[in-house]
């Protein structure tokens, strides 16, 4: 009798019911691929095989979601800034198939990223020299530097309430990039109100380039909201005379190709502009895999093409001041002797290049 109703039962239960699930790179062409999804379809197989032992799904349950329909609605979301529905919607998946895929891609990207997001050998150093010399005459430069501030917007429980602007916070995120516009170190874990000084010091790139002896030989560029260094020069802060004018004016100019790094990366992931709806652990995550995604693209030479179905309304941008680094005036010897020391290489490239 138990088994008898135990059979009956199970054929009382609802047949599951699957979405169809489409397959990208059998609906768009290529141009289209790239629009929607910021990679053709040969590079999206190919982060795909990256990425798939990461993603794939351990049971042989014919639900399962492939590992290439999670790359696909990863790269869509972090393109778009849409909402996961949406986004789940376009591919025949559950917004909590898209949230439970969209992570398990973020940890995927994030455990790859030291592979495409790494500082230059010395010979590759060498080479970055000579172009960013080409730029405005400064010597020894393989890098510049700065922090742009990603707008985060804390998740309700219904998705498509437009947040008040109180609970819009950013997360001030740092990148160094080469005249290719590479990224070559990236830091996304802090809140807007820290400075960029702070920033830097617990960095990777500044621990490598403090130590002795320095991991790259050569100069980064930053601006005034950084400390002075051998290694990392700043504008001069009052220009006197036209050497140190000259240098300031080269400097911006040499300096811009981080600008422009920052509006290559935010033009193929628009969210970097618009913001997330995530949480701040996940949105560090979301912002990092856009750097690492965007030196593959720079890698693949992959062409940037716009999104013309985002919703222009929702892009506020979020104004942060640029406050200047100023010593307090306790710092200790050694670090006195470090900034003296930025000033006089400062002070000679200005004076032997720009007098």
């Amino acid at each position: 009798m138990a088994a008898a109703a135990r059979y009956a039962r199970r054929a009382l239960r609802r047949e599951r019911v699957f979405a169809d699930r489409k397959n990208p790179l059998e609906i768009f062409d290529e141009t289209e691929l790239i629009r929607k999804y910021r990679f053709p379809s040969w590079a999206i197989l190919q982060l795909t095989d990256v990425l798939e032992q990461s993603i794939a799904h351990r049971s042989r349950r014919s639900a399962a979601v492939p590992a290439l329909l999670q790359v696909c609605l990863t790269l869509r979301y972090l393109a778009s800034g849409s909402f996961q529905d949406a986004v789940g919607e376009h591919l025949g998946l559950h917004q909590t198939t898209v949230s439970r895929s969209f992570h398990r891609v973020l940890d995927a990207l994030v455990e790859i990223g030291p592979r495409y997001i790494r500082r230059p050998s010395q010979e590759e150093a060498q080479l970055q020299k000579r172009l960013f010399r080409d730029i405005a005459g400064i010597p020894d430069v393989f890098a510049a530097i700065d922090c742009t501030h990603i707008k985060i917007k804390a998740p309700t429980e219904n998705e498509h309430e437009y947040i008040n602007r109180k609970n819009t916070f950013s997360i001030n995120t740092q990148a160094a990039c080469d005249a290719d516009l590479m990224i070559i170190d990236c830091v996304a874990r802090f809140p807007g109100s820290v400075h960029d000084a702070r920033i830097l010091r617990e960095s990777g790139l500044f621990r490598a380039m403090e130590r002795h002896p320095r991991a790259i030989n050569g100069i980064i560029l930053g601006d005034s909201g950084y400390p002075i260094r051998e290694w990392l020069l700043t504008p001069f802060p009052t220009p006197q005379g036209n050497a140190e004018g000259n240098f300031n004016n080269a400097h911006v100019l040499t300096r811009n190709v981080i600008e422009r790094c920052f509006g290559v990366a935010k033009k193929r992931f628009y969210a970097l502009q618009i913001g997330y709806r995530l949480d701040p652990e996940t949105a560090c995550k979301a912002i990092y895999s856009c750097f690492v995604l965007h030196n593959i693209a720079m890698a693949l030479k992959v062409p940037l093409v716009g999104d013309n179905d985002i919703d222009e309304d929702m892009e506020n941008e979020l104004v942060m001041p640029n406050v200047h680094y100023q010593p307090n005036g306790l710092e200790n010897v050694p670090e006195r002797a470090k900034t003296e020391a930025g000033k006089a290489v400062r002070h000679q490239i200005a004076r032997t290049f720009f007098g």
